[in-house]
């Protein structure tokens, strides 16, 4: 069986003056090497944090709580992956943060 090639293509995200850059989805591809065509993608929202939310806490605890949400994403995308992989998955993965 030939490798496939995997491409972690971007993170979108949005620009707030007071706590930089956050996070709305991460894009994962699976290309084929031959051809280059994909064969699967991968979108995992990024939880967003509410406003009333961000302002009720510091701006080190929001951005905690962003990390903390982008991390979840990732552990999403890499049981998205697993399950095309045919891997079992663990149900954990899926819990919210």
């Amino acid at each position: 069986m030939a490798a496939l090639f995997v491409v972690f293509t971007e993170v979108t995200s949005y620009w707030d003056e007071e706590l930089g850059t956050i996070p709305t989805h991460a894009y994962f591809v699976i290309l084929d090497p031959k051809t280059g065509i994909a064969l699967w993608g991968f979108t995992e929202r990024v939880q967003p944090i509410g406003m009333r939310e961000a302002r009720e806490r510091n701006q080190k605890q929001v951005i905690i709580t962003i990390n903390r949400n982008f991390d979840q994403a990732m552990i999403n995308l890499v049981a998205d992956v697993k399950t095309v992989a045919g891997q079992p998955v663990v149900s954990a993965n899926r819990a919210k943060p």
